[in-house]
C-alpha cells in the first residue's frame, strides 16, 4: 500500500528502486562529505546494493519516498532485525547492551525491537566554492 501527498509517493523499495537507493545513501554519507559538508552528513551502516537488496525482500527493510514528477527516489527508511544486522559489528555491540535498558519499565531486547536507520532525502544545497547541488 503506497501513501500519496501531492507529487510524493511513500511505498516499499522494488528491486529495481535499489541503485537509486545506494545512490541516495552514499552521496550524504559522512565519508564521502568533506568539511563544512559533513554537519548535514551521516554515518550509517555503508550497505552493498546486494544487501540492501537482501534488506529489502527478506524484511521488507527499505521504505522510499518517490517524487512523481521526476521519478527519483528522494528519501529513504531502512529498518531491520538484529538478527539480519547481526553480520555488522556496530549491530552486534548495541544489541549485547539492549539488556541494560528498560522502556516503560520493561527490559528491552533484541526479540523486542528492531533498529531503525534515519530518514534521508534529497535537496537542494548550496556548497561553498561549489554552486547549487541539483535536487
Amino acid at each position: 500500500m503506497a501513501m500519496v501527498n501531492e507529487n510524493i509517493v511513500i511505498r516499499l523499495a522494488q528491486d529495481v528502486d535499489i541503485p537509486e537507493v545506494k545512490q541516495l545513501l552514499e552521496r550524504y554519507h559522512a565519508k564521502n562529505l568533506a568539511g563544512e559538508q559533513r554537519a548535514n552528513g551521516f554515518v550509517t551502516t555503508d550497505m552493498t546494493e546486494q544487501q540492501l537488496s537482501e534488506l529489502s525482500s527478506a524484511e521488507s527493510g527499505v521504505v522510499i519516498a518517490v517524487d512523481r514528477s521526476c521519478d527519483k527516489v528522494i528519501g529513504l527508511l531502512l529498518g531491520g532485525s538484529w538478527e539480519f544486522l547481526s553480520p555488522w559489528p556496530m549491530f552486534k555491540y548495541m544489541a549485547s547492551i539492549l539488556n541494560e535498558y528498560r522502556y516503560q519499565g520493561e527490559k528491552t531486547g533484541c526479540s523486542k525491537l528492531i533498529s531503525v536507520w534515519p530518514h534521508l532525502r534529497r535537496r537542494r544545497v548550496s556548497w561553498p566554492g561549489r554552486g547549487r547541488d541539483a535536487a
